[in-house]
Formats: C-alpha cells, sequence, structure tokens
C-alpha cells in the first residue's frame, strides 16, 4: 500500500484542485450572462457549451474518484487499471481545447 498512497493522494489534491477551478469557470459563466447579455447568440452558446464541457469533466473527475479511492479501496492493483471515467476525461479535456481555442 506504500506505493499506492502517493499516486491516490495526487489525484485526490488534483481533483480537489480541479473542482475548485470549475467553480471558477461556473462564475465566469454567470458573470458573462448578466454583463453581456447583448453578445450574439452564436456567442453565448460558445460560452455555455464551454461551461457544461468542464461541468461534465468535474462529474467524471469525481465519478473516477469513487472509482480508485472507495469503490477500490484496499486493491494493491486498482492503479493498474484506467476506467471508463478517466478516458472520458482525459477525451472531455481535448474536446473543451478544442472548443475553447475555437
Amino acid at each position: 500500500m506504500s506505493i499506492i498512497d502517493p499516486t491516490l493522494g495526487a489525484l485526490l489534491v488534483g481533483s480537489l484542485v480541479s473542482i475548485f477551478l470549475s467553480g471558477v469557470v461556473t462564475m465566469q459563466t454567470v458573470l458573462y450572462a448578466a454583463v453581456y447579455h447583448r453578445d450574439a447568440l452564436r456567442l453565448k452558446v460558445l460560452v455555455s457549451l464551454a461551461w457544461f464541457l468542464d461541468f461534465l469533466h468535474t462529474i467524471f473527475i469525481c465519478v473516477a474518484d469513487w472509482d480508485y479511492l472507495i469503490a477500490e479501496f484496499g486493491d494493491d492493483n486498482a492503479n493498474e487499471r484506467i476506467r471508463w471515467p478517466v478516458a472520458a476525461t482525459v477525451a472531455l479535456t481535448s474536446i473543451m481545447t478544442f472548443v475553447v481555442q475555437w
């Protein structure tokens, strides 16, 4: 278990930072909607899409945390398998990067 502890600790800390930053994105989205209500519909949809993808990313991170930290607690080989939420966060990150840079 000594080899797994630093890995799972890094997963937890990274997840908490990501959830905090997701809150920042939510706050920015709400402020955008309140201040720039006259923007074009295309831009509003793009901002909403970026927020929604970030929200899904946060959900998948929480599910991955549950899988690794709760459901597989005590399994020494738990970090050797990549579960679907982790793969989904990687795919979602690439989609979010495309949308934001577009």
